[in-house]
């Protein structure tokens, strides 16, 4: 029943945002997710249960957040055969598009995440360049992709402002936060560059120290 779903899932939530390192690292627990958790994920993905659609997106924003690393290809699924189309369908709710927006909203505010996203596969040959549909789509939404037909029979004036608006926060969002992974790069490179000068610094003294702590040999 609906509500056995709706129970299970809050579980499931539950115990993803509460795992420590041990089950992050564990072999077992990750095959768990990726033959059992996944599977059960992209068919409730497209449930038409707000509660029930609502719940998955968010597991699958924890998984995303710990356990990346191990589930690229899931992560490539979910995001291309499922919130991109939800946001591309003229069929799909305003609920549907507005909780993936709230989604990509969520990736867009940690830029290593937005950045491995592009590496893993749209720097990879073998991939499809997920990253750059993903921010195509966001542009169009911001411009005001759902006032055309295809969509005027679902997305009302109103909801289309209030997605246009999420769109463009996440781009922003985005943005700002990838300007902010750099000044940290750039500060740590500098840190790091600063205490080798004074490690290469100290060794001439150490030397120097060292020769004079050294006896001359006696003359013949």
């Amino acid at each position: 029943t609906v509500r056995q779903k709706r129970m299970a899932l809050d579980l499931v939530l539950i115990m993803l945002q509460n795992c420590g390192p041990v089950f992050r690292s564990s072999d077992h627990f990750i095959a768990v997710l990726q033959k059992l958790l996944c599977i059960s994920l992209v068919k409730n993905s497209v449930s038409s249960i707000p509660k029930i659609f609502s719940l998955s997106l968010q597991i699958f924003v924890m998984l995303i957040t710990n356990f990346k690393e191990h589930l690229r290809t899931e992560i490539g699924v979910f995001i291309e055969q499922i919130f991109l189309r939800i946001l591309e369908s003229g069929n799909s709710t305003y609920h549907h598009k507005y909780r993936v927006l709230q989604v990509f909203y969520k990736l867009c505010t940690d830029a290593s995440t937005a950045l491995e996203l592009f590496l893993n596969f749209d720097c990879d040959v073998d991939e499809k360049n997920i990253f750059e549909r993903m921010i195509d789509c966001l542009s169009k939404i911001a411009q005001g992709k759902y006032t055309s037909v295809e969509h005027a029979n679902i997305i009302q004036p109103h909801q289309e402002q209030e997605l246009k608006i999420l769109a463009l926060q996440a781009l922003v969002t985005l943005m700002g936060s990838i300007v902010d992974w750099a000044r940290r790069m750039t500060e740590d490179n500098r840190t790091s560059k600063i205490l080798d000068g004074h490690v290469q610094e100290s060794r001439p003294d150490a030397e120097s120290d060292g020769e004079e702590d050294t006896p001359s040999e006696p003359a013949s």
